[in-house]
């Protein structure tokens, strides 16, 4: 408990900072990815540490009729969040851990993980799985972004005064053991960068369920051969 106090009070002092900063083009790669996968007006989205909100408005723009639940540890960056999505009443942010929020029923189409689970303990990275797995339905989808854990490591060393109260490089091997222990299907991992090369990488997650085939709609001869000479 008392980790947890200390690590609301770096983010609650932390949250000018993150304000000051806003906007970058990882969060617009992040919501273009989310975008892609399906995100729409009507969606029920559970965002995980959402910070002071900068995703929580990109995420917004679209999910203009669905639900939208944000949830953060530090008050002040929950206040923050709150003001920048004040005109989105369908919007909701709770102060909470993400590793024990509870709600029971409920159920999302998205759950995100946006940079996030690297500034948790490695200890509580079971719990938070199992616990968003909860949340998810047959056709939900979970996003998870953090750094590349080698890039992670490399910045620790040679740029410390740049991190975080905490910073856990996560091996994807064990990531993605944690999301099969919870029922969870890994459907896609990316390796990107956006200032560097490999910095982050992007976990698309889904409820295991029994293979169905599905064929792949297939292009025509002509409209292959078009897309060649447009190319």
């Amino acid at each position: 408990m008392e980790n947890k106090k200390r690590t609301a009070d770096f983010y609650d002092a932390y949250a000018g900072h993150q304000e000051s900063v806003a906007f970058n083009e990882r969060h617009r790669h992040l919501y273009e990815c989310t975008k892609k996968l399906g995100l729409r007006a009507s969606s029920a989205v559970l965002d995980l540490g959402c910070g002071v909100g900068v995703m929580s408005a990109l995420l917004l723009r679209t999910v203009t009729q669905g639900n939208y639940t944000a949830v953060d540890l530090s008050p002040k960056s929950i206040e923050a969040a709150k003001k920048r999505c004040a005109a989105s009443p369908n919007a909701e942010f709770i102060t909470a851990d993400v590793c024990t929020f509870s709600r029971p029923g409920a159920r999302y189409d998205f759950v995100t993980l946006f940079d996030v689970m690297e500034h948790i303990p490695g200890e509580e990275h079971d719990e938070l799985i199992g616990n968003v797995a909860a949340f998810m339905h047959a056709d939900s989808k979970l996003l998870i972004n953090i750094p590349f854990a080698p890039y992670l490591r490399y910045a620790m060393q040679h740029f410390p005064e740049r991190m975080q109260e905490l910073e856990v490089p996560i091996a994807s091997a064990r990531l993605g053991a944690l999301l099969d222990k919870h029922g969870l299907e890994l459907l896609e991992m990316r390796t990107y960068g956006v200032w560097q090369e490999n910095e982050y990488q992007l976990f698309i997650a889904e409820k295991k369920k029994d293979f169905m085939p599905r064929p792949l709609e297939q292009e025509s001869f002509f409209r292959r051969l078009k897309r060649k000479f447009a190319g």
